[in-house]
């Protein structure tokens, strides 16, 4: 999972909220008994770290902002599946062609959108002023990815786990 997303000018915060992803990362860890890495940058870790310490399990390992750009693609490579918001590690994830699910808000899918659709899904809560690419949303974001919950991710990874 990456955590973090970088603030496009302070027009919309494109990061599925943090008590999401512990939510989340409490289910594959317990129904599903996977294991979960944390990747990302530094100035992530707080997050990262707030979540591992709340969740304390020797299946989730946090590496958010101890690994270089390359040691990213390593881990990555053995991923069965990438949880993260559209930004940073998504298209080194295409590249690799591992498995994603990311999180966008009111952006230009057609542009910023995952190649090769089969390997990867974005979830997108269709708010009615996406149209605006959230260039006038006064929610920054929160009218897009807020309503998404920790239970429509689990579905969707179920789904690609059992076509493994």
């Amino acid at each position: 999972m990456q955590l973090g997303a970088r603030d496009d000018i302070n027009i919309i915060d494109r990061r599925w909220p943090s008590e999401h992803y512990n939510d989340l990362a409490k289910k594959v860890l317990n129904e599903l008994n996977g294991s979960v890495v944390f990747l990302g940058e530094k100035n992530d870790s707080s997050i990262c770290k707030s979540i591992e310490s709340n969740i304390n399990s020797n299946q989730l390992i946090n590496l958010c902002g101890l690994t270089t750009i390359n040691q990213d693609a390593a881990i990555l490579e053995n991923c069965t599946i990438l949880v993260c918001n559209n930004s940073g590690l998504l298209p080194l994830s295409v590249a690799l062609n591992t498995r994603t699910i990311s999180f966008s808000g009111g952006i230009n899918l057609a542009r910023y959108s995952p190649y090769f659709k089969e390997n990867h899904q974005v979830i997108l809560n269709n708010a009615s002023c996406v149209e605006t690419y959230c260039l006038k949303c006064p929610m920054k974001g929160r009218a897009c990815l807020f309503p998404i919950q920790p239970e429509t991710v689990l579905s969707k990874l179920k789904i690609i786990l059992s076509q493994l």
